[in-house]
């Protein structure tokens, strides 16, 4: 079965996430909301998450605790994950 880009992701599997966003430094920029799709694919939601660095962004993705929220959230979401350098 494939996951459900709608169904709703557990308390749990976001506890993990959180703790080893902050661990890494990461910031929520944005969390949901309201979006607007002008061009290209949509998505139902979005999230943009801030790191100091893209190699704090690379540890938090490579975390045993992030990956282990991977394994949970792989049945309960599809996701589209970038790293951008920014300013």
């Amino acid at each position: 079965m494939s996951p459900s880009p709608t169904r709703s992701v557990t308390p749990a599997i976001n506890r993990q996430r959180r703790g080893s966003f902050r661990r890494s430094g990461g910031e929520f920029l944005a969390r949901g909301g309201a979006g607007e799709c002008v061009e290209g694919a949509s998505f139902a939601r979005h999230v943009i998450i801030a790191f100091p660095s893209m190699d704090a962004a690379r540890a938090c993705y490579d975390s045993a605790q992030y990956r282990a929220a991977r394994v949970l959230r792989a049945e309960a979401a599809q996701v589209q994950i970038a790293f951008v350098d920014g300013v």
